[in-house]
C-alpha cells in the first residue's frame, strides 16, 4: 500500500524540482486525498487506502494531461474528444504521458498497477465475513 501514496509524491516532487507546475495550486484536493491514503494504510483499512491513494493517483494525471495534451488541442472539437473519459481513461492517460517522456517507465508501471488494484477493488470486492 505505501508505494501507491509514494508515487503521488515521487511525480509532484520531479516535477516542482524542473519548476515545471505549482501543484499546490492546481491540485487542490491532493493532500487530503494523499492524507487520507496514508491514514487508512496506518488503520489497515486497504480498501479504502487503494481508493483515496487511486484518487491522488487520477487527480495528478488529469492534471499533466491537461497541462500537456489538452493545451496542444488543435480546436474546440479536438479539445472535447481528448476531454472525453470515456476514451481518454486514466489508462491511455498515463500511456500517452509515457510515451511523450513525462513519466519514467517505473512510475507507469506503478500508476498501472495502482489502477488495477483499485479497478478490482470497485469492480470485484471481495468481502470477508
Amino acid at each position: 500500500m505505501r508505494e501507491l501514496v509514494q508515487v503521488s509524491y515521487v511525480k509532484v516532487s520531479e516535477y516542482q524540482q524542473r519548476g515545471l507546475v505549482h501543484l499546490h495550486v492546481a491540485i487542490r484536493h491532493l493532500p487530503a486525498f494523499v492524507a487520507a491514503a496514508h491514514g487508512h494504510a496506518y488503520r489497515r483499512r486497504d480498501g479504502e487506502c487503494v481508493l483515496f491513494a487511486w484518487m491522488s493517483c487520477e487527480q495528478l494525471l488529469d492534471y499533466f494531461w491537461q497541462d500537456h495534451v489538452l493545451r496542444r488541442a488543435l480546436d474546440g472539437a479536438h479539445r472535447k474528444r481528448l476531454e472525453d473519459g470515456r476514451t481518454f481513461s486514466a489508462a491511455v492517460q498515463a500511456e500517452g504521458l509515457r510515451l511523450m517522456g513525462l513519466m519514467r517507465d517505473r512510475t507507469y508501471e506503478l500508476v498501472s498497477r495502482a489502477r488495477k488494484q483499485r479497478n478490482d477493488l470497485v469492480y470485484f470486492p471481495r468481502i470477508n465475513a
